[in-house]
């Protein structure tokens, strides 16, 4: 295994981490601790894949291989807006869980001392389901938590603004769950600008397409992603970068070559969903694929039947649907939970979670001391 990063992270939760939900260390696993004591952990970055010579480059070295699986999921999109790489806050990786927690907290410290326009102003952009998420979950930690630590003088200044160029929220949801999203979201003082793009990010806020600027110290981008670069031919890829499989998840010029997760489209245009739920299952399909390759036994297609979606919107509520059934309130907000905690690796890190959650209940969340 070869990875840039030396742990796993759960990324569906990291809206929780950076609101203080969960700890942060919780969604991470050392890769090395899943890994049998026989198999090689490298940790660096693949610079190139040369399928011709069957090898990988990374760290500076080559590595020879017989079998390749292409994993390396996607990064954040910034969709070519000016300032948004430079000026907004990610969130897709542990250090950006970190970086977001600490601007939130320092906004609310700087906010009793002093007053800046839009400094305790926050803009969400993209509502789909991580935005949403990360959105309720800011506005609970803002009015529970923060409001004990800074009083109402501090927090009553606080502005949410959830940015989302579609014209409805969670568009994968059905319309019914869309409209129930977007109200709860306004039941929580969340303004919902949708049916706008961004055309700027600045240090002091948003503008949008129709000249509107909204003034705010703190951006939040979850608005789309794009693929890792992993140094492959030009022509073994689409238009937008995704590695072209077949549907075993091979590459149709090269089918010793696999792709799976964020990094895969198939062909013919159809691009699977961008979800760990995906990733999940074409892994488990990956397994099957080889051993049949070795047996000399039919291989059969990969077809990704969903389990379902859950977003959350805050504590005790969330919408989606399980397996075609639409589901809203505090069962799917359980059901969410016990699927997410089901879907970590490790006992302890599970144990750990569902302590943080527990703990939650009774007790307001906790400001770290070097927040």
């Amino acid at each position: 295994m070869i990875s840039r990063t030396p742990h796993f992270l759960f990324t569906p939760m990291l809206h929780e981490a950076a609101t203080l939900g969960v700890t942060d260390t919780h969604l991470a696993e050392p890769v090395e601790s899943l890994l049998r004591k026989t198999d090689r952990f490298i940790e660096a970055e693949v610079t190139e894949v040369d399928p011709d010579s069957k090898t990988v480059t990374a760290g500076g070295r080559q590595i020879g291989f017989d079998y390749l699986l292409i994993a390396a999921g996607s990064r954040t999109s910034y969709a070519g807006v000016p300032g948004a790489r430079e000026f907004s806050f990610p969130l897709k990786t542990y250090e950006d869980v970190v970086r977001l927690r600490s601007r939130i907290i320092g906004s609310f410290r700087a906010g009793r001392s002093q007053s800046i326009q839009g400094s305790l102003s926050f803009v969400v952009v993209g509502g789909g389901g991580t935005g949403v998420e990360m959105a309720a979950e800011l506005a609970e930690l803002i009015q529970s938590t923060l409001r004990r630590h800074y009083g109402n003088s501090v927090t009553d200044q606080a502005r949410i603004t959830l940015v989302h160029r579609g014209l409805e929220l969670v568009p994968d949801f059905e319309p019914g769950l869309r409209a129930r999203t977007a109200e709860i979201l306004r039941h929580k003082g969340i303004t919902l600008i949708t049916g706008k793009s961004v055309r700027e990010v600045t240090p002091r806020g948003v503008l949008l397409h129709d000249s509107r600027f909204i003034a705010a110290r703190t951006t939040i981008w979850t608005a789309g992603v794009e693929p890792v670069n992993v140094g492959l031919p030009s022509e073994l890829l689409d238009d937008r970068g995704f590695v072209v499989t077949d549907e075993n998840q091979s590459l149709p010029l090269y089918p010793d070559i696999f792709a799976a997760g964020d990094i895969a489209s198939r062909r013919r245009g159809r691009q699977l969903p961008l979800r760990a739920q995906v990733a999940s299952k074409q892994g488990s399909a990956f397994g099957q694929i080889l051993y049949a390759w070795h047996t000399g036994r039919e291989q059969v297609p990969f077809e990704y039947q969903s389990s379902g979606e859950l977003v959350s919107i805050g504590q005790w509520y969330a919408v989606g649907s399980i397996r075609g059934q639409t589901v809203a309130g505090s069962l799917a907000w359980y059901i969410r939970r016990t699927v997410y905690l089901l879907k970590m690796i490790s006992f302890w890190k599970k144990l750990k979670v569902s302590l943080d959650w527990t703990v939650r209940l009774f007790y307001h969340r906790e400001l770290l001391p070097e927040e």
